[in-house]
């Protein structure tokens, strides 16, 4: 096996499979300010886009042989990814 394969798709399943944080945001009515603000986004999609970038790289690079992701790639992170890119899910 690719030395570091391993330890390589453990960072990408701890990063990309963790909980979102929980944050609150103060919600002031531009009247009240005189200021309209940019709607925030999640701190972290920066970040976790990187991480998808360096899957898809890892994946789709040559010197990689697939043979050695087979055993990494497994049903459950094929599970996990499906229901992370699942649009349709309500919170049920």
């Amino acid at each position: 096996m690719i030395p570091k394969l391993k330890e390589a798709m453990l960072m990408v399943e701890k990063n990309i499979f963790r909980p979102l944080p929980y944050f609150e945001k103060e919600v002031l009515d531009s009247k009240d300010t005189g200021v309209v603000k940019a709607p925030l986004k999640e701190p972290s999609w920066p970040y976790i886009r990187g991480i998808y970038e360096f899957l898809k790289q890892l994946v789709s690079n040559p010197a990689v042989d697939s043979a050695h992701l087979k055993p990494l790639i497994t049903n459950e992170f094929v599970r996990q990814f499906i229901d992370l890119t699942d649009s349709n899910q309500n919170g049920e």
